[in-house]
């Protein structure tokens, strides 16, 4: 899951919309990562298909709203 995160926090943080970014994390989670990369090796399990973009996705919403809170306390004050 914390690879679905990154792919997911990487394009929200550039604008796309939940949705999009949920999307993104899919296809770079399924297709490019278990079907692309590491079906070489081994095969991909239902588990990685799965969780990997789902709870990515989540946990990478969790991440962003994070963030944009330490963006708006630190850097959204008048002192810096």
């Amino acid at each position: 899951p914390l690879s679905g995160a990154f792919y997911y926090t990487m394009v929200r943080h550039r604008g796309l919309s939940m949705g999009q970014s949920a999307l993104f994390s899919v296809v770079m989670s399924t297709f490019f990562w278990e079907y692309g990369i590491e079906a070489f090796a081994e095969t991909p399990s239902i588990q990685d298909l799965i969780f990997t973009p789902l709870l990515g996705a989540i946990l990478g919403e969790v991440f962003y709203q994070w963030a944009e809170k330490i963006d708006k306390r630190l850097f959204g004050t008048k002192r810096l």
